[in-house]
């Protein structure tokens, strides 16, 4: 298969040869990109414009947030990990960050943040990062804190 793009030869089932194509790709289309924090595209949407979280079109979006997995890890943890990384994880360290997710943050006050992930909300306390309620997320997660603004990274995303 090749490159949408560019025409070079990609790896199987993929559209593009790397990332810097994706993002010619969506600008030759007429996408625009929106990244108020400076941070490196992380989502394309069908129409081309491109964001720093795929949720960073949304009307009160601040910035992403990391939400860490603090549950255990079972068999089917272990196992998910082995399909998809194709070897047994090293460490139980390694299957917590494969569950870490980054969630957009829509809102705080300063005692409780308010995230989207994957068009659900979740609500946090910003003392503890404790799940405090809502749709997709669990008592088996919690918030990185404290809530910063990420620092800008040069280079691919």
């Amino acid at each position: 298969m090749n490159c949408v793009h560019c025409g070079k030869e990609t790896l199987v089932g993929a559209n593009y040869c790397d990332s810097a194509c994706m993002i010619a790709n969506a600008k030759a289309i007429g996408g625009k990109e929106f990244s108020p924090n400076g941070l490196p595209t992380r989502s394309i949407r069908a129409d081309g414009n491109m964001y720093e979280h795929e949720h960073g079109d949304h009307p009160d979006y601040k910035y992403p947030v990391e939400v860490e997995f603090v549950g255990e890890i079972g068999d089917d943890d272990r196992a998910d990990f082995e399909m998809i990384a194709g070897r047994p994880a090293e460490s139980e360290e390694e299957l917590r960050r494969m569950q870490r997710e980054t969630h957009a943050l829509i809102y705080t006050d300063g005692f409780i943040a308010v995230t989207m992930y994957e068009h659900n909300y979740a609500m946090w306390s910003v003392g503890t990062g404790a799940y405090r309620g809502g749709r997709y997320a669990s008592n088996a997660q919690r918030l990185k804190v404290p809530l910063r603004p990420p620092a800008v990274v040069k280079g691919e995303p």
